[in-house]
């Protein structure tokens, strides 16, 4: 007979959490850039000029109106 080959098994509970962890790095990494994405489309909507460029538009923000309101949408 061959050996076998024993496959540890995986725990759903483990799976759960590293699925839940991932999701809320990748949500507080790119909402954010989310954020900046959808003010400069709609500063582009209601004037002709191009605006601040992303770097410029997130400090613009910061300083307006603090880091956290990068979150709120």
């Amino acid at each position: 007979m061959a050996p076998s080959s024993k496959k540890p098994k995986k725990n759903a509970l483990e799976n759960l959490i590293a699925g839940g962890c991932a999701g809320l790095v990748e949500s507080s990494i790119c909402y954010p850039f989310d954020t900046i994405k959808t003010r400069m489309q709609l500063n582009r909507k209601t004037t002709s000029s191009l605006g601040p460029g992303p770097l410029d538009l997130a400090k613009q923000i910061i300083e307006k109106e603090g880091f956290l309101s990068l979150y709120k949408g």
